[in-house]
């Protein structure tokens, strides 16, 4: 599952220090993107919580 994945993001990532502020304004910026992709529903749904899974996960301040 792509979710098992998100250990390798965060292990990647944790060089650059990432707070709540941050997360947030990352999903604000997917979620713009999101509003203007053209593919279904349900796939902007898996999308989206794949995104905020990983916008939490990688908070590391």
């Amino acid at each position: 599952m792509i979710f098992e994945r998100l250990p390798i993001l965060r292990r990647r990532n944790f060089q650059w220090k990432t707070g709540e502020k941050e997360a947030t304004l990352w999903l604000s910026h997917m979620n713009d993107a999101l509003k203007k992709a053209t593919f279904s529903e349900p796939l902007k749904d898996a999308f989206w919580e794949y995104v905020y899974k990983a916008a939490l996960h990688m908070i590391n301040k």
